[in-house]
């Protein structure tokens, strides 16, 4: 899997290499990209502007529109293939080996 992303605090983005996501957990899902952005804010991200316990490496953006690809025990909102468009504050998780999308 690949993300764009900063390998280190401060340092420029590149196209990382990225772990393929773990089983998601109770309230998580794990999506397909199909889009996603990456904008100012991101910046802050890994300037320490933003302090969102964000570990580098990591991939940045918090904006996607993707498909359910699997979701957490008793999920009962969405379902495998559901397209789904998602904002929200970056997770250390997503950044991570066994990265997921919360």
């Amino acid at each position: 899997m690949i993300g764009l992303g900063v390998r280190a605090a401060n340092g420029a983005l590149e196209i990382l290499d990225l772990p393929n996501p773990r089983q998601p957990d109770a309230g998580e899902l794990v999506l397909e990209v199909v889009a996603a952005g990456i904008g100012p804010w991101d910046a802050l991200l890994h300037t320490g502007g933003w302090d969102v316990g964000l570990v580098p490496p990591a991939a940045l953006g918090v904006e996607a529109v993707g498909r359910v690809t699997a979701t957490g025990p008793d999920e009962t909102e969405f379902r495998t293939g559901d397209l789904v468009l998602v904002h929200e504050r970056p997770c250390q998780a997503a950044a991570a080996p066994g990265q997921s999308a919360s």
